[in-house]
Parts: structure tokens; sequence; C-alpha cells
């Protein structure tokens, strides 16, 4: 409705075209958080979609609009049943706690686009594609299951009694995922959570797009000084201290250095740093992911009664879909 009523009063802008044709060194800022701008609306998000057009679908990922939807669907799904399963069970209308503990203003609007845009792209990092969740049928596969948000509204005793020993771990795999990498500063949990089926839909595809062209903001480096990202290849390291220092070092010769690097340090660098940094956040995060998975896969499938064992093959089937949404 939001964007039907932007379109009425003449209030919806789109500077894309002018921002992309406007010959002079440009520079934009934006941000993530912002609660009257939503991550959907922003300049850069639409930039980013721009951009993605001109990229040669043999060099990018490109995820259908059925699977946007799963990925959302699931989602929704995780979020509804840590509700469920969290809720007083002598208040079924109380406000539990939400699915991760993010901190999302209470005044972010959700606000539509007055126009399909193209299809997003993700860059992932260089694990195996192996599935780990290779047992149990994909939700969609199975026209004739009826669990889903609803359904677990309607039945919370069954749930909370199926997912209670399971819920830490379950809450633990969807923090990593939801909170431990972003595009452009935004988490998947503030783009996904509390949203409309279309409205998660649509935001998913902007969260891919900024993902692949802006890549993600932070650091490798931990507050303690050790690495966040064990294992795994570094970005360019003169440009992490350079973003988290600038050119005042703790002696005259690092602070050389950084000068040094400042002078070398160019909008390619910048955009090359940040991509890499966003290929490590996913590949850290699925890595982190699936080893929550294995644990939940053995437990799950020793389901014992036949609402169980219903139950939790949906919710393997919608961790297979956020699996292969990392792994891709």
């Amino acid at each position: 409705w939001a964007s039907k009523g932007l379109a009425i009063s003449a209030t919806w802008a789109d500077n894309v075209r002018n921002y992309s044709q406007a010959r002079c060194y440009k520079v934009m800022l934006c941000d993530p958080k912002d609660a009257t701008i939503p991550d959907l609306a922003a300049l850069r998000t639409s930039m980013a979609q721009e951009a993605l057009l001109k990229v040669d679908p043999k060099e990018s990922l490109l995820l259908e609009d059925e699977r946007i939807q799963r990925v959302a669907e699931a989602w929704n799904f995780f979020e509804t049943l840590i509700v469920v399963c969290e809720s007083d069970k002598q208040c079924g209308n109380c406000n539990p706690r939400p699915m991760l503990d993010s901190k999302r203003s209470a005044r972010t609007p959700v606000v539509g686009k007055p126009a399909d845009s193209a299809e997003s792209l993700a860059e992932a990092g260089g694990e195996e594609a192996t599935v780990l969740v290779a047992t149990g049928r994909s939700v969609r596969s199975d026209k004739k299951s009826i669990v889903n948000a609803a359904w677990l509204q309607e039945h919370v005793e069954i749930a909370r009694s199926t997912m209670e020993q399971h819920l830490e771990k379950l809450r633990q795999a969807l923090d990593d995922v939801g909170c431990k990498f972003n595009a452009g500063g935004l988490t998947l949990d503030d783009a996904l959570s509390g949203r409309s089926q279309d409205e998660a839909s649509e935001s998913l595809r902007c969260f891919l797009a900024n993902l692949q062209v802006w890549g993600s903001l932070g650091s490798v480096i931990g507050a303690a000084g050790e690495l966040r990202t064990a294992g795994f290849p570094l970005p360019d390291m003169e440009t992490e201290i350079f973003l988290a220092k600038g050119t005042n070092g703790s002696n005259a010769i690092m602070s050389l250095k950084l000068k040094q690097t400042q002078a070398r340090t160019t909008p390619d660098r910048l955009a090359s740093y940040h991509r890499r940094l966003a290929r490590i956040g996913v590949a850290h995060v699925r890595k982190l992911f699936r080893q929550h998975l294995a644990s939940l896969r053995r437990n799950l499938e020793a389901a014992a009664t036949a609402d169980e064992t219903q139950l939790c093959q949906t919710v393997l089937g919608h961790l297979r879909e956020l699996e292969n949404f990392l792994t891709s």
C-alpha cells in the first residue's frame, strides 16, 4: 500500500537514471539501519540491481524467483516456530522476544517498489557444494504437507514438545545465518524478519544485489585482536588495518606505512576488499551453519510420533533451503 500511496501523492522518486548518467565524481552515503528510508528503497540498492543487469549471467549466481520465495518462506517458518516455542504458555497473546536478538528499529518502515526489479545475484565462498541435509523431503516437494506457519500456531503444544530439546541449537544456527554476515552492513535477519512473503522475497533480492556489488562491512579482526574467520584466506590486510586505524599508527613507522597505504588506496581496491570480505563472511557462516546442522539432523530424524515426524521433516526441509542458499 505504501508504494501506491507514494505514487498517488507524487512523492516517489527514482534517481537511478540521473545518478548513473551523471558524468562527474560521485559519493554515495547510506545508513543500512536507516529508520526513514529502508534498504529496499535506498539508491545504493537500486544502483546495485542496475549494475547486475550489465553482468554476464555466466559470471554470477542467478537465483530464481522460486528459490528466493522458498528461502523467505523458510525464514518466516523459523521465525514463527521460535515465537511459538518461546511464548508464555499461560499467555498466548504475549509478545515473546524475536527469533534473533537483532536490534531492529521499531520505526523501520516496509516500503514496496512500484515495479518488479531484476533478479539478483550473490557471491559465495570456496567451500565444497555438498548438501549436508541430504535426507528428508523439501517442504515444497510434498504438496500434502500441512506443516507451515499457520499449522504451528494451531498446534502450539506439539511444536513446543517436539522442538524443546532442539530449540537452542536451532537458534544458534539461525543466529549464525541471520547476523554473522552482511550485505553493505545489512544482515539477513534485518532484511527478512517481520515481513510478509512478498516483501521478504523482494528484500532478499535487494540483499543479494548489495552483497554482490557492494560486498560486506566490518572486520575479520575481533576486539581482542583475534581473527574472527580463522582458517579462511584473509582479505587485503593493509586495507583492513588502514580502515580500522586511519593514518594514526602506534608509532612513527606504523603511521608511515598507513600513509603509504592511503596513497595506494583506490576505489577499485576498496571495492575488491569489501567483496572479498563478503565471500569470506559467507564461507565462514556456511561452515558454522553446517556444524549445527550435523547435530540437528541426527536429533530431528529420531522423532517418534507421526506429528513429530512431520514437523521434524518440515524443519529439516527448511534447513536444507537455508543450506542450499549458503552453498550457492
